[in-house]
């Protein structure tokens, strides 16, 4: 996926802006290509990766959180 590689020295994280910003890519590239096949499965990994930035038990959303989406 895309992204900024990690730092020496920085804990690795895994931030929400990217794969939003994907899902939105894909959503307009769909109106000029019907190759939903390939859009689909990018889109459902990119909703995987914005649902483990969400916590229910504190009904929030969390902007990073780490590799495995735990929230620190």
């Amino acid at each position: 996926m895309v992204g900024q590689e990690t730092l020496p020295g920085v804990e690795p994280s895994h931030p929400l802006n990217m794969p939003m910003i994907m899902l939105n890519v894909i959503c307009e590239l769909r109106t000029y290509n019907n190759n939903h096949t390939l859009y689909n499965e990018i889109a459902d990994e990119c909703v995987a990766q914005i649902k483990r930035h969400v916590h229910e038990d504190r009904k929030a959303i969390f902007e990073t959180v780490t590799p495995n989406g735990e929230f620190t």
